[in-house]
């Protein structure tokens, strides 16, 4: 299990958005420079700036050879930019997107009906 998100759903009762984003890093991906880390950390960056009654949660999990949490679910306004975005190795895509997903339906079934009544996740693959 990825332990990416235990923390994250209990935080609070209040309205919140969960932004998880999965980022290849496998070698076919030099062939894009630093354009999707570019993307992931202007995404990071669109969350931090809206201020509102919503909690916003932001993880990122990287793969190539193997999946890997690179920052663990967190408030927006705590995390920093990613920077160690270094293609290699192979693409291990869709077992990484599974542990994902199987982790985030674990824990949010795991939480108080409050909890998922006021939460919305959101998963992109780059």
């Amino acid at each position: 299990m990825l332990e990416l998100v235990r923390q994250g759903f209990s935080i609070s009762a209040k309205k919140k958005t969960i932004s998880i984003i999965i980022l290849d890093k496998s070698s076919s991906m030099q062939l894009f420079g630093f354009s999707p880390v570019e993307a992931v950390n202007n995404h990071l960056r669109e969350l931090q700036k809206i201020h509102d009654d919503i909690d916003r949660l932001f993880a990122l999990v990287t793969f190539s050879d193997e999946s890997r949490v690179e920052i663990p679910l967190g408030i927006v306004e705590n995390i920093r930019l990613y920077e160690d975005y270094r293609p290699h190795g192979n693409t291990l895509l869709w077992e990484t997107v599974y542990n994902v997903l199987d982790e985030c339906l674990k824990r949010f079934n795991e939480c108080p009906p409050v909890i998922r009544v006021n939460s919305k996740i959101v998963i992109g693959v780059v």
